[in-house]
């Protein structure tokens, strides 16, 4: 029942990957756009807030299965 239970972790673990990856995305755009409207930038800081979300995104996924590896 233990092994189990350690499994079913896992694939919850796993499967939580993706939401982190399009959250990250999602705010990095969001703050990006509201500093833009805030100082008239259009569209620089939007670009790089999403390229920042989406580095972070990426950089939290692959922290996460390298822990579900090691596990």
């Amino acid at each position: 029942m233990v092994e189990n239970f350690n499994t079913i972790k896992k694939i919850a673990y796993a499967s939580s990957v993706g939401l982190v990856l399009v959250i990250s995305t999602v705010i990095g755009l969001g703050v990006g756009y509201f500093l833009d409207t805030r100082f008239g930038t259009t569209p620089w800081i939007t670009i790089g807030g999403l390229l920042f979300g989406i580095i972070a995104g990426f950089y939290n996924g692959y922290e996460m299965v390298m822990k579900i590896i090691k596990e």
